[in-house]
């Protein structure tokens, strides 16, 4: 499908939010949409967790685990993002990402990155982006939590009464607040309501083709884009669907449920205030997750 355009654009369009949160699908979906993704062979293959793929690309996601570990901190310590932007100025880094960026933009058109940790590291990659455009899925936290917690908690710990949940949404809070931090600056965002993605895809793929479509100057064809687009959407992979709002989960803090509502109104206003000092994580939170990473890696799951 090659969309027309009066003027060619060549915008990154940047997938972000926290694991199991459908930005695999909207990855997928912008794809559909006309995006490029980088050579396919490149992607992340899928699996049983994720059987139409990840939709992430492997040489970003090498640079950006290099990014990471170059800055000695963890990703969700205080002083990470500082230290991420900082690295920006490393020379080694920072022609490695001219040319990955460059590279993308050889395709002549909207291309696009998708990968958890690009929500926590946006400070160094605004560096280098040219006018980006961020898409945000926004799924009930709690699924996301379930999923994360089939897909993530090492094998050893699975069935002896551990669970994640409250963890999940520490992390699902941490990554919100940096994505929101950047995308009050950023005009260019759009928020996509996941559960009504899959529950009426024709609509919610048109709005984010008619958002796409202005911001990257795609003129025509619009009907053929959503029904490519929609057919990405297959309910049968919607494995996780609560029974209980979000603001009845127990787990959930006060700010977070806050949070949350905030977010679903950005998907009808984008532009509603976001003020962090409202929203900001609990004392110890930082280390709790931190702590939950170690375990991971101890068990090779990170």
């Amino acid at each position: 499908m090659n969309p027309t355009s009066s003027v060619p654009s060549t915008r990154p369009i940047i997938v972000l939010g926290v694991d199991r949160s459908g930005t695999s699908l909207v990855s997928e979906i912008i794809w559909k949409w006309g995006a490029h993704s980088g050579d396919l062979g490149k992607l992340q293959q899928g699996n049983l967790n994720n059987p139409q793929g990840y939709w992430e690309y492997t040489p970003m996601q090498d640079l950006l685990g290099d990014l990471m570990s170059g800055a000695d901190l963890s990703y969700c310590h205080p002083d990470a993002e500082r230290r991420f932007t900082e690295m920006a100025d490393d020379p080694e880094l920072r022609a490695r990402t001219l040319r990955l960026v460059e590279e993308m933009e050889t395709a002549g058109k909207p291309w696009f990155w998708k990968e958890p940790y690009l929500s926590i590291s946006l400070g160094f990659w605004e560096k280098f982006w040219k006018r980006p455009i961020y898409v945000v899925p926004v799924r009930h936290p709690y699924d996301s939590a379930l999923s994360f917690e089939k897909m993530f908690l090492p094998p050893p710990l699975r069935g002896g009464g551990i669970r994640v949940i409250a963890m999940f949404l520490l992390r699902w809070q941490h990554f919100i607040l940096s994505i929101l931090a950047h995308s009050e600056l950023n005009p260019s965002t759009f928020f996509v309501p996941y559960e009504k993605l899959l529950q009426n895809p024709e609509e919610q793929c048109r709005r984010l083709a008619r958002f796409l479509d202005a911001e990257c100057g795609i003129v025509g064809e619009e009907d053929q884009r959503v029904e490519e687009m929609k057919k990405s959407v297959n309910p049968e992979l919607w494995r996780n669907k609560s029974q209980i709002a979000f603001a009845d989960v127990p787990e959930a803090t006060d700010d977070q449920k806050a949070l949350f509502e905030l977010l679903h109104r950005k998907v009808d206003n984008p532009a509603e205030p976001f003020n962090v000092s409202r929203y900001q994580l609990t004392a110890g939170s930082r280390e709790y997750l931190q702590n939950f990473d170690l375990i991971f890696e101890m068990f090779g799951q990170d």
